[in-house]
């Protein structure tokens, strides 16, 4: 066997591109039309003992590129005013982030897939530390009614804002995962303001991608997500 493999990763435009259904193992199945052009990177594998990811070149990404993730901002977020230990009821069922909300002291509960448009299960949460909303709210018709029906203290959420290069994301074969809200700020406000939360504390985040295309290089530049910690007022 060779210790060292040396090929060339050619680039693609997309002549189009269709999200069909989301998978188990939380990836989509896409039909795409490609063309590759006369443009690669280079990959070198070599036999080794442990598993290194190195980048060289021009375009190479930040050494902390990937660790100034979405989950990793949120996990910082949520970390800088609630203390370890604290009980969290996360809307929605069981992901990642809950998943390292856990290995972090967190005590989490989740939902079970109920449709948070109809459900009154929020009317019994006043026993928990915070209700946490992550890139949920969005793909609910009408967000206000569980917002305002929440009785517990304190809120963080994150919402994805709306992009003027960017058509609301859409899974033509699952309409549960499908964004019927993307929202400016000021929307997000006062939705909040009107359901009665006080905001306490905001951020925005990029979500820099380094993929070729347009759209990929505008998301380096124009911030996508907006992550609250609010305060029940009534």
């Amino acid at each position: 066997m060779q210790d060292k493999i040396i090929t060339k990763a050619p680039a693609k435009i997309n002549l189009f591109l269709h999200i069909l259904n989301k998978r188990k193992d939380g990836y989509h199945n896409i039909k795409s039309g490609i063309t590759f052009i006369n443009l690669f990177d280079e990959v070198c594998i070599k036999k080794n003992n442990s598993m290194i990811i190195q980048y060289s070149g021009t375009f190479k990404p930040d050494q902390d590129f990937f660790e100034d993730c979405i989950i990793k901002k949120t996990l910082k977020f949520l970390k800088a005013s609630l203390n370890k230990n604290s009980k969290i009821f996360d809307l929605g069922i069981p992901n990642k982030l809950s998943s390292l909300l856990k290995k972090n002291t967190y005590q989490v509960d989740n939902t079970k897939g109920e449709d948070l448009d109809t459900s009154t299960l929020t009317s019994n949460l006043k026993s928990y530390d915070a209700i946490t909303a992550f890139e949920i709210l969005e793909h609910l018709i009408n967000p206000y009614n569980i917002l305002n029906q929440i009785k517990c203290k304190k809120l963080f959420a994150t919402v994805p804002l709306k992009l003027w290069f960017n058509k609301s994301y859409r899974n033509m074969s699952d309409e549960r995962d499908q964004h019927y809200h993307e929202f400016e700020d000021w929307q997000f406000d006062w939705l909040l303001k009107k359901s009665g939360w006080k905001i306490i504390r905001k951020e925005k985040w990029r979500n820099p991608s380094i993929m070729p295309g347009f759209r990929p290089i505008l998301r380096n530049f124009y911030k996508r997500y907006y992550a609250i910690e609010a305060e029940k007022i009534n």
